[in-house]
């Protein structure tokens, strides 16, 4: 027979030679992380070039929720939700990128900051 397994001794108080720190963490230190909410309507030579669907898969690509149609006045317009510096990218490639075949000629943005997400995941076309 063995002898009886004994508790090991636990203590409750960190070793007087240990040093706890806090280290704030990126997320509080900054605002890229913060979720922002942007409407956008884009103008130009936008419909009938896949822009959609070029738009679509670049917000999926930074990790975007959100939507996007065309419009009857020959525009796109849309909602999309993330982090700041996804946001950020996104709107410069609404800007200034797009499809292959579109041109841009104007960009318009209204920017909201909800305390969190409140669209669905992932980004869609609305057809």
């Amino acid at each position: 027979m063995s002898a009886p397994l004994r508790k090991a001794a636990t203590t409750s108080k960190p070793a007087a030679s240990s040093t706890i720190k806090k280290v704030p963490s990126r997320a509080a230190s900054s605002n890229d992380s913060s979720i922002l909410k942007v409407n956008f309507e884009i103008r130009g030579k936008v419909q009938g070039v896949h822009f959609r669907k070029y738009t679509q898969m670049k917000a999926t690509s930074l990790g975007l929720r959100g939507w996007c149609q065309n419009t009857e006045f020959n525009t796109v317009i849309g909602c999309m939700e993330g982090p700041r510096l996804k946001i950020e990218q996104m709107k410069q490639w609404l800007r200034s990128t797009g499809s292959p075949k579109s041109i841009i000629s104007s960009a318009d943005f209204k920017d909201t900051n909800p305390e969190k997400y409140t669209l669905a995941t992932g980004f869609i076309i609305v057809k």
